[in-house]
Order: C-alpha cells, then sequence, then structure tokens
C-alpha cells in the first residue's frame, strides 16, 4: 500500500482518524479507509509526526486516535455475501473540483473519487494481479467499495455526495441520466 497516497489524501482531507477492527487499525481520511497493515499501532498526532505536518499546523485538521469502528455500517469482513464486482466508467465528471467517475450499481449510479484508490495501485497477489473492486451494500442499502487483494478486504471506499439543489445538482442527475441510458 503506497503511504505517501494516504498521506496526500490525510492532507487534502484535514482529517486522520483511526480506528480498530479484528485487531488491525484503520486509518479514515474523508471517504476512504486504510487498514495499517505491518506497522505498530499509532495515534493521530504520530502520523501526523509521519506526514511532515508541522506542530502549528495541525489543529487545523480532524484528529481521532479512538473513532468508534463503523461496523454497523460497513462491512470489514474479507467476504460478504451480496458483494459485487464494481462496474466502473471509462468517463468521469469534475463538480467542484473534485474528479468524479460514475459507478453503475442495481441501486444507481454512484459517484467515486479514483484518487482514493491511488493507495492501492502498488498492492499484487502472488501471481502478479492488482486489486479488485467490489459493491457492497449498508444495512440502509446504500453502495460502498470494498477494495480486495486476493480474497481479502484492504480498504473500503465510500461514495461522494453530490450537493443538493444548485445547477450542478441538475448537471449532474442530467448527466447521471444520459450515462444510464448508455448502459455504464
Amino acid at each position: 500500500m503506497k503511504i505517501s497516497a494516504i498521506e496526500k489524501i490525510c492532507k487534502e482531507a484535514k482529517e486522520i482518524r483511526l480506528f480498530m477492527v479484528n485487531d488491525v487499525q484503520w486509518l479514515s481520511a474523508g471517504y476512504g479507509c486504510y487498514p495499517l497493515f505491518g506497522m505498530p499501532r499509532m495515534t493521530a498526532e504520530q502520523l501526523c509526526g509521519m506526514f511532515d505536518i508541522p506542530e502549528d499546523k495541525r489543529s487545523k485538521y480532524r484528529l481521532d486516535d479512538n473513532v468508534e469502528a463503523p461496523t454497523r455500517y460497513y462491512s470489514f469482513e474479507d467476504y460478504d455475501k451480496d458483494e459485487r464486482p464494481l462496474c466502473q466508467s471509462a468517463i468521469s465528471v469534475v463538480v467542484d473540483g473534485v474528479v468524479l467517475v460514475p459507478c453503475k450499481t442495481d441501486v444507481g449510479l454512484m459517484w467515486i473519487q479514483p484518487r482514493l484508490f491511488l493507495p492501492f495501485s502498488s498492492l499484487k497477489t502472488d501471481t502478479g494481479e492488482g486489486v479488485t473492486y467490489h459493491v457492497r451494500k449498508t444495512p440502509s442499502g446504500s453502495p460502498y467499495v470494498a477494495v480486495k487483494m486476493g480474497i481479502s478486504l484492504v480498504g473500503l471506499v465510500m461514495p461522494y455526495a453530490i450537493p443538493e439543489g444548485g445547477a450542478q445538482a441538475e448537471n449532474i442527475r442530467t448527466f447521471a441520466s444520459w450515462i444510464g441510458g448508455l448502459g455504464v
């Protein structure tokens, strides 16, 4: 896993939130959750030091060492009986300066920030295969992405929340209906 890519995501989100699931420490920053496999248990302050975030800038960050694990919303298990392969579009849009890729699910389109997948780009199985992306659903039916290497879960990525109202929201809805009509 590319720690430098996680560092960039944390700095952009101004967020470092840590929690434990099944004796593994996870880091949450914005719309992504990343396991800290092979690292000693760390505090948010230690990660700030590792990421070269100056002490005088840390007050602008959301730092938390002991967030309640969001296991009631998201599955951190390697397997979910209802997960399906993610169908990602080859096109993207920019909303408020954020690059988004539409992904088709059985409940409609969800919008993912492709930059959140960058930490996984270096992961390979023993056979040289990269990671795979799967759609899972929260108990309320909202989709999210499980990132897997082989059969093991190596991260979660949540969909981007499109702002409600206004011209941009209407443009996104029009674009989504157009994309949906293409079968993407």
